[in-house]
Protein backbone atom coordinates (compact mmCIF):
# COMPACT_ATOMS: atom_id res chain seq x y z
CA UNK A 1 0.00 0.00 0.00
CA UNK A 2 1.28 3.49 -0.78
CA UNK A 3 2.17 5.55 2.28
CA UNK A 4 1.86 9.32 2.35
CA UNK A 5 5.08 11.14 3.17
CA UNK A 6 4.38 14.61 4.63
CA UNK A 7 6.83 17.40 3.78
CA UNK A 8 7.56 20.43 5.96
CA UNK A 9 6.49 23.77 4.51
CA UNK A 10 8.02 27.21 4.82
CA UNK A 11 6.40 27.79 8.25
CA UNK A 12 7.38 24.39 9.72
CA UNK A 13 10.80 23.24 10.88
CA UNK A 14 9.87 19.57 10.82
CA UNK A 15 6.90 17.29 10.33
CA UNK A 16 6.32 13.66 11.31
CA UNK A 17 3.71 10.95 11.84
CA UNK A 18 2.73 10.08 15.44
CA UNK A 19 0.58 7.47 17.12
CA UNK A 20 -2.48 9.07 18.69
CA UNK A 21 -1.27 7.78 22.05
CA UNK A 22 2.05 9.61 21.56
CA UNK A 23 0.95 12.96 20.12
CA UNK A 24 3.35 15.77 21.02
CA UNK A 25 2.27 19.09 22.47
CA UNK A 26 0.23 21.02 19.95
CA UNK A 27 -0.73 24.63 19.62
CA UNK A 28 -4.09 25.76 21.07
CA UNK A 29 -6.79 23.09 20.62
CA UNK A 30 -5.15 21.17 17.76
CA UNK A 31 -4.74 18.02 19.84
CA UNK A 32 -8.48 17.91 20.60
CA UNK A 33 -9.20 18.57 16.91
CA UNK A 34 -7.00 15.60 15.94
CA UNK A 35 -8.74 13.37 18.50
CA UNK A 36 -12.18 14.45 17.28
CA UNK A 37 -11.15 13.72 13.67
CA UNK A 38 -10.00 10.27 14.78
CA UNK A 39 -13.35 9.56 16.48
CA UNK A 40 -15.22 10.83 13.44
CA UNK A 41 -13.21 8.51 11.17
CA UNK A 42 -14.09 5.56 13.43
CA UNK A 43 -17.78 6.41 13.07
CA UNK A 44 -17.53 7.08 9.34
CA UNK A 45 -15.88 3.76 8.49
CA UNK A 46 -18.90 1.93 9.94
CA UNK A 47 -21.49 3.73 7.82
CA UNK A 48 -19.93 5.74 4.99
CA UNK A 49 -17.78 4.85 2.01
CA UNK A 50 -15.73 8.07 2.04
CA UNK A 51 -12.93 6.41 4.07
CA UNK A 52 -12.09 4.27 1.05
CA UNK A 53 -10.47 7.39 -0.40
CA UNK A 54 -7.59 6.53 1.96
CA UNK A 55 -6.78 3.53 -0.25
CA UNK A 56 -4.95 3.58 -3.58
CA UNK A 57 -7.13 3.19 -6.69
CA UNK A 58 -6.35 -0.54 -6.74
CA UNK A 59 -5.99 -2.44 -3.48
CA UNK A 60 -6.22 -5.93 -2.06
CA UNK A 61 -8.66 -7.24 0.53
CA UNK A 62 -5.74 -7.49 3.00
CA UNK A 63 -5.13 -3.75 2.41
CA UNK A 64 -8.80 -2.98 3.08
CA UNK A 65 -8.80 -5.24 6.13
CA UNK A 66 -5.71 -3.52 7.54
CA UNK A 67 -7.26 -0.09 6.97
CA UNK A 68 -10.30 -1.09 9.01
CA UNK A 69 -8.17 -2.53 11.81
CA UNK A 70 -5.96 0.56 11.90
CA UNK A 71 -8.89 2.97 12.06
CA UNK A 72 -10.95 0.94 14.54
CA UNK A 73 -7.87 0.04 16.60
CA UNK A 74 -9.06 -3.51 17.05
CA UNK A 75 -8.78 -6.91 15.43
CA UNK A 76 -11.39 -7.62 12.76
CA UNK A 77 -12.03 -11.27 11.87
CA UNK A 78 -10.69 -11.63 8.33
CA UNK A 79 -13.05 -14.10 6.64
CA UNK A 80 -16.22 -12.43 7.92
CA UNK A 81 -14.80 -9.05 6.99
CA UNK A 82 -14.14 -10.04 3.39
CA UNK A 83 -17.62 -11.54 2.97
CA UNK A 84 -19.18 -8.40 4.45
CA UNK A 85 -17.14 -6.08 2.21
CA UNK A 86 -17.89 -8.04 -0.96
CA UNK A 87 -21.55 -8.15 0.03
CA UNK A 88 -21.77 -4.36 -0.07
CA UNK A 89 -21.48 -4.48 -3.86
CA UNK A 90 -19.24 -1.41 -4.00
CA UNK A 91 -16.02 -3.26 -4.83
CA UNK A 92 -15.05 -4.61 -8.23
CA UNK A 93 -12.54 -7.45 -8.47
CA UNK A 94 -9.96 -6.88 -11.16
CA UNK A 95 -8.76 -9.74 -13.37
CA UNK A 96 -5.08 -9.03 -12.75
CA UNK A 97 -3.45 -10.65 -9.70
CA UNK A 98 -0.96 -8.81 -7.50
CA UNK A 99 2.45 -10.42 -8.09
CA UNK A 100 4.49 -8.64 -5.39
CA UNK A 101 3.97 -11.17 -2.59
CA UNK A 102 5.23 -14.75 -2.31
CA UNK A 103 2.73 -17.60 -2.17
CA UNK A 104 -0.91 -17.01 -2.89
CA UNK A 105 -1.42 -13.64 -4.54
CA UNK A 106 -4.55 -11.71 -3.55
CA UNK A 107 -6.82 -10.22 -6.18
CA UNK A 108 -6.81 -6.49 -6.73
CA UNK A 109 -10.04 -4.57 -6.21
CA UNK A 110 -11.27 -1.06 -6.86
CA UNK A 111 -14.31 0.97 -5.95
CA UNK A 112 -17.05 0.62 -8.57
CA UNK A 113 -17.69 3.82 -10.48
Amino acid sequence: MKVTAPVAGEYHDEIAWFDFADLPEMWMDHKSIAMEARNRLKDDIKREHIVYNLLPKQFTMPDLHQLHQDILEQEVERSRFQKKMLGTGIFERLPKLQKETPGRNPYLYRIKE
